[in-house]
């Protein structure tokens, strides 16, 4: 079973999907399944090359580019089987560790990695056995709904089985190294459950429609934004509109409030001789405070960034 693009003379661009006998003539195997896990299921690249369709053999055709409820079936009855593998790789982790866990009973490290390995394989157990009774025998009708249902319980019960693995390495210790007791197999192979049909990020949600209206523009928050931040905070020392181009806030807070000193009226930058902004302290007229500000923790904020594109501080 495979499907191909297809542009109809009439109909524009479509994908079929067929039928094709593995002994039919142009179709090869590719040499090409060298992979992280996974590897005993020898899932090689098919090549069709020069293969005859015959018009019986396309059982369906859609338009191309679009959703179409095919998938919805497809999502809803092969998922279940999907994750029972997963699952079987969970189970036969839990039974490996065991054994050394019993070894090591009285560590309080090894007592909570055995307690999280059981409540994982007990929650991945619990929401599969919830998609195979979502297909009901295959008595289901499926639907945009119920894929993504199944799509975020399939996303769970990945996150489960991975999490068993990864505490029943740690049940083990320097054991699960070693080949000889299967749990770097498991490992391996626990790992592919992210990809069919489709990545963690991408599976909850994937089939609901974007919300009506403007998107917002993301802020980005890094170094530089909150250089900028700071950089709005003390600039306006000294000058503040709220008290009527007095000491603003920000200045009255750091100099700590004091109704003995007077209004500071600006502020020092301190830095070092590659321009880096290392402290601040509040200036009074005529003299310094002699209390100067903590270090403003701005020391990777304006590092430059190349050589031909230098940034100042102001």
């Amino acid at each position: 079973m495979t499907s191909a693009p297809f542009e109809d003379p009439v109909d524009g661009w479509q994908v079929l999907h067929f039928a094709v006998p593995m002994d039919a003539e142009g179709v090869s195997l590719q040499d090409d399944w060298h992979t992280l896990g996974m590897r005993a299921t020898g899932s090689q690249t098919i090549v069709l090359d020069e293969v005859f369709v015959p018009e019986g053999a396309v059982f369906l055709r859609r338009h191309r580019g679009e959703f179409h409820d095919v998938w919805n079936v497809v999502i809803t009855v092969a998922l279940p089987l999907v994750m029972g593998v997963y699952v079987g790789i969970a189970e036969r982790a839990a039974e490996t560790a065991l054994p050394f866990a019993a070894r090591n009973a009285l560590d309080p490290a090894v007592q909570w990695a055995a307690g999280e390995m059981r409540s994982a394989l007990v929650i991945a157990r619990t929401l599969h056995d919830h998609m195979v009774a979502m297909v009901n025998d295959l008595d289901v009708r499926p639907s945009l709904d119920l894929s993504d249902e199944m799509l975020i319980l399939k996303t769970k019960v990945v996150e489960a089985t991975q999490c068993t693995v990864e505490r029943a390495v740690e049940v083990a210790g320097g054991a699960a190294f070693y080949r000889r007791n299967g749990l770097e197999r498991l490992l391996r192979d626990v790992r592919a459950g992210q990809f069919p049909p489709t990545p963690r990020e991408a599976a909850t949600g994937v089939h609901r429609p974007p919300r009506p209206g403007p998107h917002p523009r993301p802020r980005l928050v890094g170094p530089h934004t909150r250089a900028r931040t700071r950089r709005r905070l003390y600039s306006g020392i000294g000058q503040s509109p709220e008290t009527g181009g007095g000491p603003s806030p920000q200045a009255a807070s750091l100099a700590g409030r004091s109704q003995q000193a007077p209004a500071p009226t600006g502020i020092a930058l301190v830095r070092s001789r590659s321009g880096v902004l290392m402290r601040a302290r509040i200036l009074r007229p005529g003299r310094e405070t002699g209390n100067p500000l903590q270090p403003l923790r701005l020391s990777g904020f304006w590092r430059p960034r190349s050589d031909s594109n230098r940034r100042s501080p102001p």
